[in-house]
């Protein structure tokens, strides 16, 4: 815009005219800046908006990439980590039906601004249960906290209890344990109390709820938005463009993941590896950083005008196709409006077919991907930051190109019906085809010198120089050693001196001339990671593709009064659906492949060794179940639709379409 704004000459000299010329100037409420003037256009919007929902999606799947650490800092089972990530959904579907409706009668960039705003303090509140933590001197590893320990003479019972090591002299019988705090401090996996464990929950699930209230307007109010503000043909390329941004919002979430997960949780130098099992990563600063930047972002978002000006010819127009009658509407007959609109949605056969498709589709995805870096690196052997930026290069980069590859298909491709479900076929041939290997891409369940009972047949036999050692098999530590055999822990091996505040174990009598040993598992020789990437990607294309293909079809089949009703209700049944049951579903399914379990007498914590095979077959065959009832969904819409020339049948009228935003 110039210095003086040209919207003086379109608007006549009555009241309302220069409220609507009020109306396309950039500004804070009644302040219009003139120098912000030349923001004042769709492009501006798109990218400022861009922006936040980068943010935003980052934020969203931020704790995606830090459930190993946030179940072992709280002691979370899979499935109680599934319930926190299911709040962000509980608290989405309290407003998203009646939030989608209001997009007519709000002031759309200030909705956004407050839903961006709420994103922010969602982040900021899940980082609370770290600084709130008791104790934080036995729970967590520290700069120059464990000793070396060694025997014969200099070692205490609790110190033995601490590092497992080989102590013959020592009987199990006599390590009697008066309170709660007394065992945990004997314990190599410290577990906080049950009451702060139920603090740390309820807060964080709090935060994840809050998130969810702020993401439910942002796909109704922007596609209408944009949709207001453009000729109907570009819709698409703006909502597109939003869209690809969006979906990178994930990769650099799992990218920073793993970057903090490298990081030890106090900020702290400490003596220990990311591989040794004790290392929690600061997964708080990542809630605490994408938090801030949401606040930031939301900044530009609240100065956009409530439409945008176009040319002369266009507001003619604008003002012409205002319903002037809608303002006079009686309570009775705007939810008698309400009510026929969701009547006619639900009794379209086409789009009851795309919501099965995509609740089915989406559940299959949402349970997989949120337990994808913790299922990195339990199959793979890899920690947990390799692990997230594996899952951001290969998931969630592929995502964003796949958004390009569904738009070019789109802009190439007549979207008749006989076409789009076509495609959306031959995608879900790819996408499933690519996933099945899955079930072979895997690695075998690491062997482990230990007790038979916690590692059935991978368990290999005990050697004589550890049965006088009195090892007691609830206490796992994996320890990999110098000959290249993992074992349940350093007493197992024989081991008698540890260093490096136990990442590191010297005198192992079980090894072999004076072996040694370091915390963790030892490196598989594996070698399927780098296939499963590959397929991994190349499914993660083809599902993006067939998602903004499935948009397109999900709002052409729907009357163009009906659109943010679809959106809506396609919305409220996602979350209901798929986001909300199925990192709680996915969750179980995971604990029932766990071989042990972190204990207290406090009660269960996290998981600490799985049956990888057991884990690896369950993950896929539960996501490939959802993925085979979305398919033939899709078969049925196909052929319903395979003569039809248009997205109407015969009798219907036709209507201008548009695309939506992805939720």
């Amino acid at each position: 815009m110039g210095d003086k704004p040209k919207s003086a000459k379109l608007a006549s000299d009555t009241e309302s005219g220069a409220s609507a010329d009020e109306e396309v100037l950039c500004g804070l409420y009644g302040l219009k800046i003139s120098s912000l003037q030349c923001f004042a256009n769709v492009q501006s919007f798109t990218f400022f908006y861009g922006l936040a929902g980068l943010m935003t999606q980052t934020l969203t799947f931020y704790v995606n990439s830090q459930v190993p650490n946030m179940e072992k800092q709280f002691g979370l089972s899979s499935a109680e980590s599934g319930l926190l990530m299911s709040f962000n959904d509980i608290g989405f579907l309290l407003c998203s039906l009646f939030i989608s409706s209001l997009a007519r009668f709000v002031h759309i960039p200030r909705f956004l601004f407050y839903c961006t705003l709420l994103y922010g303090f969602s982040g900021i509140i899940c980082s609370i249960p770290h600084y709130i933590t008791p104790n934080i001197e036995d729970l967590y590893v520290t700069s120059g906290k464990t000793p070396d320990l060694a025997l014969p003479n200099n070692i205490t019972e609790t110190e033995s209890s601490i590092m497992p090591l080989c102590v013959p002299e020592l009987q199990l019988e006599n390590r009697n344990f008066t309170t709660c705090e007394d065992d945990n401090r004997k314990k190599i996996f410290k577990m906080v109390s049950p009451e702060f464990k139920a603090l740390a929950i309820g807060i964080i699930a709090i935060g994840m709820m809050v998130q969810g209230i702020g993401k439910a307007p942002r796909a109704p109010f922007v596609t209408v938005y944009i949709d207001d503000n453009v000729e109907k043909r570009k819709t698409g390329f703006y909502i597109g463009i939003m869209s690809a941004a969006a979906t990178m919002g994930p990769a650099l979430a799992f990218g920073l993941g793993g970057y903090l997960s490298k990081i030890y949780v106090t900020l702290e130098d400490v003596p220990i590896t990311p591989k040794d099992p004790r290392f929690i990563g600061a997964w708080w600063l990542g809630f605490l950083v994408f938090g801030l930047g949401s606040l930031l972002v939301a900044i530009p978002i609240i100065l956009f005008p409530n439409r945008i000006k176009w040319n002369q010819k266009k507001v003619e127009e604008y003002r012409k196709d205002m319903p002037k009658e809608k303002p006079l509407l009686t309570t009775r007959a705007k939810v008698k409006d309400r009510v026929s609109s969701y009547w006619r949605i639900m009794k379209n056969p086409i789009y009851i077919s795309i919501l099965v498709t995509n609740c089915a589709m989406v559940c299959g995805q949402a349970g997989y991907i949120s337990f994808l870096a913790k299922y990195i690196q339990t199959q793979f052997g890899t920690p947990l930051w390799q692990s997230n930026l594996i899952l951001a290069v290969t998931k969630l980069v592929g995502l964003a190109i796949g958004a390009f590859v569904g738009g070019f298909l789109t802009r190439k491709i007549p979207m008749i019906p006989r076409n789009t479900f076509g495609l959306l076929l031959i995608l879900f041939v790819v996408q499933n085809g690519t996933f099945i290997f899955g079930f072979f891409l895997g690695c075998d369940q690491p062997r482990v010198v230990g007790p038979e009972s916690y590692h059935g047949i991978a368990a290999l036999p005990l050697s004589n120089c550890s049965r006088g050692c009195n090892c007691d098999g609830e206490q796992f530590f994996s320890i990999c050693g110098s000959d290249g055999v993992n074992y349940h822990s350093p007493c197992f091996a024989g081991c008698l001196k540890s260093l490096s505040g136990g990442g590191l174990y010297e005198n192992c009598t079980c090894i072999g001339d004076g072996g040694t040993a370091r915390a963790g598992m030892c490196d598989s020789d594996c070698k399927t990671l780098i296939p499963w990437s590959i397929f991994t990607f190349i499914g993660s294309v083809a599902g993006m593709a067939k998602a903004m293909l499935s948009f397109i079809a999900k709002i052409r089949c729907v009357e163009d009064r009906d659109k943010s009703t679809a959106m809506g209700i396609q919305s409220f049944f996602l979350s209901l659906l798929a986001f909300l049951p199925a990192p709680i579903l996915f969750g179980l399914i995971i604990d029932t492949t766990c071989l042990i379990w972190m204990t207290g007498c406090s009660g269960g914590g996290a998981c600490l060794f799985y049956d990888i095979e057991d884990f690896r077959n369950k993950i896929h065959l539960s996501s490939l179940m959802f993925y085979t009832v979305a398919a033939g969904s899709t078969t049925f819409a196909f052929i319903k639709t395979r003569k039809w020339k248009t997205w109407r049948p015969r009798g219907h009228n036709k209507e201008k379409t548009v695309l939506c935003m992805p939720s």
